[in-house]
């Protein structure tokens, strides 16, 4: 796995995964409102171009995504132990 920063877009993360083609998860910030979009697209372009039709995405606010992500660390941690 690795996280970059979208070379394109300044306020755009990329989770991606470690398989052929990558998965990615997409955490997409607009720092007006401090929303975070968050959607999967893939490297495979065709799959990509499919994804990005949809224009389908869960919207959270920055500081309750960041909270709820530690949490899902946390948990998901302690199921791994």
């Amino acid at each position: 796995m690795k996280i970059e920063r979208d070379p394109s877009i300044e306020t755009r993360w990329l989770l991606i995964d470690d398989y052929e083609p990558s998965g990615i998860i997409v955490f997409d910030m607009t720092v007006s409102d401090r929303q975070v979009a968050v959607f999967q697209d893939s490297a495979d372009k065709a799959l990509s171009m499919e994804f990005d039709s949809l224009q389908e995405s869960a919207q959270f606010d920055a500081d309750e995504l960041v909270n709820g992500l530690i949490l899902l660390a946390q948990m998901i941690k302690e199921e791994a132990k």
